[in-house]
């Protein structure tokens, strides 16, 4: 071999070694940017779940004391406590209001995350289906839960015994979550 020979092949060799550890250190740094997209979108499935789970406890307990509230007027037979009972209950419509928006764009952001790791992970029916479940779960109708109560203690522990299971309301809400979370799970040691 020449002198210009052996500088070209010692070229082409310092160049395919230059082009091959870039495309090694691509390789490596894409699959730690995949396992980064990966874990960060199923915190974000986590958080939203659980930022999902709370606003429905004060949307149920919320609902609850509407209906409280509305019945304590009735049964109040003094002007001064019948408006501040009616009141409340306008105050609580408009908190109830709330925190179905806040349902609302909760459901939305947490729509866009599964949408995302579906496409991260392919074409997931089943995501999309545990997703559709929870979209169009009915919401418990509190209208008229206290009408048959006719004094306030009665109310009040009828009150108090409903809002403590509020949580346990929840358990088809939980059995959803529960359910897209072991498929995310499965999915994600693919």
């Amino acid at each position: 071999m020449t002198t210009p020979e052996i500088a070209l092949f010692s070229t082409c060799i310092g160049a395919a070694a230059g082009i091959l550890s870039q495309f090694v250190a691509n390789a490596l740094k894409d699959r730690s940017d995949k396992k980064k997209t990966k874990i960060d979108l199923i915190a974000e499935e986590r958080k939203l779940t659980y930022m999902i789970l709370l606003n429905q406890v004060g949307y149920l307990q919320t609902g609850m004391t509407i209906e409280y509230y509305y019945q304590l007027a009735v049964i109040n037979t003094e002007k001064e406590q019948k408006d501040f009972s009616l009141q409340r209950h306008h105050e609580e419509l408009k908190m109830s209001n709330s925190l179905h928006e806040q349902y609302s764009a909760l459901i939305g952001d947490y729509c866009k995350n599964i949408y995302k790791l579906i496409s991260y992970f392919g074409n997931e029916s089943e995501l999309e289906n545990i997703m559709q479940k929870i979209i169009n779960e009915p919401h418990q109708d509190f209208t008229g839960m206290f009408n048959n109560v006719e004094n306030y203690d009665d109310l009040f522990n009828k009150y108090h015994k409903e809002h403590q299971s509020a949580s346990v309301k929840l358990e088809i809400y939980k059995s959803y979550f529960y359910e897209m979370r072991e498929i995310i799970e499965r999915l994600s040691r693919k």
